[in-house]
């Protein structure tokens, strides 16, 4: 059987995922959620987010956050913290939510 270039199951073409641990800036409420940064300390030095707590995605460890109910992982283009938050959620942890975007992100949300 031959793959239809067209088709975005087997052709070419990428499905977008929709992971519910993805968060878009337009659907945040950062009122729901801590702030958490996972850059690392020189990324966070140049751009800082005010009121993220910063814990580098290289020395990532829940026990080492602060206790809060639901966490949004920001990272500088939301690569690093969608792996977090799919690791977390995939062992069970949902509180854990990436934003999409990244900085880029916050920076909408902050408008």
């Amino acid at each position: 059987i031959e793959k239809n270039p067209s088709c975005p199951s087997c052709g070419s073409g990428t499905v977008a995922e929709v992971a519910p641990f993805n968060i878009e800036p337009a659907d945040a409420d950062l009122s729901d959620f801590l702030i958490v940064d996972v850059r690392e300390p020189e990324e966070v030095n140049a751009q800082p987010i005010v009121g993220a707590v910063n814990l580098p995605s290289t020395r990532f460890h829940t026990t080492a956050l602060p206790s809060a109910g639901r966490y949004l992982l920001v990272c500088s283009g939301g690569q690093r913290s969608e792996v977090i938050a799919r690791s977390l959620w995939e062992h069970g942890d949902h509180r854990f939510f990436s934003l999409v975007g990244g900085v880029a992100g916050m920076r909408a949300l902050r408008k």
